[in-house]
């Protein structure tokens, strides 16, 4: 029975101890609103802290004249607490004040406490810039993902062609893409002269075919002279 009387007592201390602490920090809060509440709600276990609630009253009351002349001073504005974050930082809350304070029943904690101020953290930027490194052969500035090769044009790196077998050659249509896709400047006339290539090109092999058609035709009219002569003969056994 002892040791049962001796954990009920250490229970009942460590009540008390937590109603005070409540009736210190929330001044609207008594203790004996505290007691009443907790021995409604025990039935074993009793507390009996009504003795300290003078003294609790007592100290609110020295918390409020010490309050009292600044409220005074500052207009009924609503709460003067400043939000640090989320969507209302920087703003005031503005609600209802409690009475002889600048803070409402949510904010009136932060009374004597300095405002926090909020880290600014710098923002970093997080593209990616691509690489450009120097191609031993050709002696220019390449992007290796890509292959396209960079002159440098009035202080500005410009595409000026693609590297093929160790070569620079003209930028072509879907070339020019990829430098869109990567914001890179293009030289324009690159890309024409590589059309004009193009159209050449054609036109060769026009030509190479139209000349093959053409001996073609020659060789098939030189076979049918060849077989009309033939027939102008008769050949005679031995």
């Amino acid at each position: 029975m002892n040791v049962i009387k001796g954990i009920e007592f250490i229970i009942k201390n460590a009540i008390e101890q937590y109603a005070c602490k409540i009736a210190d920090k929330y001044d609207n809060i008594e203790l004996g609103e505290l007691e009443d509440l907790w021995n409604e709600i025990s039935e074993d276990i009793k507390i009996s802290i009504s003795v300290n609630s003078k003294q609790s009253k007592s100290k609110s009351k020295i918390k409020t004249e010490e309050v009292h002349v600044d409220t005074k001073k500052t207009t009924n504005s609503g709460c003067q607490y400043v939000f640090s974050r989320g969507q209302n930082s920087g703003e005031t809350c503005g609600s209802k004040t409690v009475i002889n304070t600048v803070y409402c029943s949510r904010h009136k904690k932060q009374e004597g406490k300095e405002p926090k101020t909020k880290k600014i953290i710098p923002t970093v930027d997080k593209t990616v810039k691509p690489v450009l490194t120097k191609h031993k052969i050709i002696n220019k500035l390449w992007h290796q993902e890509t292959g396209l090769v960079f002159d440098t044009i009035k202080d500005e790196k410009i595409v000026i062609g693609k590297v093929l077998d160790n070569k620079v050659i003209s930028l072509t249509a879907e070339d020019v893409e990829t430098c869109k896709n990567w914001r890179f400047k293009y030289d324009s006339t690159v890309l024409e002269d590589s059309k004009t290539k193009k159209v050449t090109q054609k036109e060769i092999e026009k030509l190479q075919q139209k000349s093959i058609e053409d001996v073609l035709k020659t060789i098939k009219v030189q076979k049918n002279n060849e077989v009309s002569e033939d027939e102008d003969y008769e050949i005679e056994d031995d």
